[in-house]
């Protein structure tokens, strides 16, 4: 879908937008699905963020990446945890039709 869109976007540039917008929306609901697809998997939210708790009990935490890690603070496993990654997956799609 996405390799069609884009070729169809090149084919005939004067439809490129609409193109463009539909590969975004596309973009986002396949990152949406495969969000939903990873919670069913592990359990859902609150299995997910009960054993993550039980993780942190035992000393562990997530770090950011480089270089996120210079100036956000590691994030405590659990429900925090599992929450902003919610929240920053689900503010990425509005924002990826938007720009």
């Amino acid at each position: 879908v996405y390799a069609v869109e884009a070729w169809m976007g090149l084919r005939y540039r004067e439809h490129a937008m609409i193109y463009k917008i539909l590969r975004e929306g596309y973009e986002a609901f396949v990152l949406f699905s495969f969000m939903q697809f990873l919670l069913a998997y592990l359990g859902g939210a609150v299995p997910l963020a009960r054993r993550l708790h039980l993780k942190r009990r035992k000393g562990q935490s997530q770090a950011h990446m480089f270089p996120c890690n210079l100036f956000l603070e590691t994030w405590p496993l659990g429900a925090k945890f599992v929450r902003m990654t919610l929240i920053g997956t689900l503010q990425y799609i509005p924002a990826s039709l938007l720009v």
